[in-house]
């Protein structure tokens, strides 16, 4: 006796989902598993391979009515650069370098007559996002975008909170930020200084502002403005300092 199962020459047909209805197919696919059902134990394998094969066209197909979800670009374009700008409310210079991975940040409102603030930072820049905390316990939270930055400048011990915005540099040139260190004595001292762009507004900050910082003592040391085609600064009763331009995250 023939064991074989009677298999309809239609269930081997190939199912073309672009052209049958949702209804059409899931009616076909029915009654195939309905013939399958009545087919001989013998022919289990094929059986099982045949409901596979439907199982996957049911999935292709998709539900009456369903909709496919639309795909999403998840992929984040990294954004580097250098920027400068100004903290409104706090009338200081604010400078940020990245390379899309670390980044430098300077804040500093000095002048040759007085300083108040300047302080570096230095930390993650994740998924063109920042939030860095200083030594001196000021944070920078902020977005970068290839155009700019934008964020908060906050004082952690006070809470008190300043808005940011700072515009990427379109070319190297004197504007941009400055660092220097120096040792005189035993005594650790660094420099940050930052110029801004021909044009830009300041409102109440300096234009170029920086400072030195007695690293030992934390007290704040007035700059005479910087020679920055000599890339030098002489500060009185400390020294000269030579200053390295900071780009892309790092400073040489």
């Amino acid at each position: 006796m023939n064991t074989r199962s009677h298999i309809p020459l239609h269930v081997h047909a190939q199912v073309n989902t672009q052209r049958l209805s949702h209804a059409a197919v899931l009616g076909f696919c029915r009654r195939c598993v309905r013939r399958l059902r009545r087919s001989s134990p013998s022919s289990g394998a094929l059986t099982l391979a045949l409901l596979a094969t439907l199982t996957a066209t049911l999935a292709a197909c998709g539900a009456p009515g369903s909709v496919a979800p639309t795909p999403t670009n998840t992929s984040i374009v990294t954004a580097e650069g250098d920027f400068l700008g100004t903290v409104a409310g706090l009338n200081a210079g604010i400078a940020i370098t990245t390379d899309g991975s670390n980044a430098l940040i300077y804040i500093g409102d000095g002048t040759s007559t007085h300083v108040t603030i300047s302080t570096w930072m230095q930390g993650a820049d994740t998924n063109n996002i920042l939030d860095v905390t200083s030594s001196t316990n000021v944070q920078v939270s902020a977005l970068i975008t290839p155009t700019n930055v934008s964020g908060n400048v906050i004082f952690t011990l006070t809470s008190q909170t300043y808005t940011f915005t700072a515009n990427a540099l379109t070319s190297r040139g004197v504007p941009g930020l400055y660092r220097s260190s120096l040792t005189v004595g035993g005594v650790d001292y660094q420099g940050g200084w930052y110029v801004l762009p021909d044009g830009a507004s300041a409102g109440s900050a300096p234009t170029m502002g920086g400072a030195v910082v007695n690293l030992q003592t934390n007290a704040l040391i007035a700059s005479p403005t910087p020679d920055f085609t000599a890339l030098s600064v002489a500060v009185p009763s400390v020294g000269t300092f030579t200053l390295h331009y900071c780009h892309f995250g790092a400073c040489a």
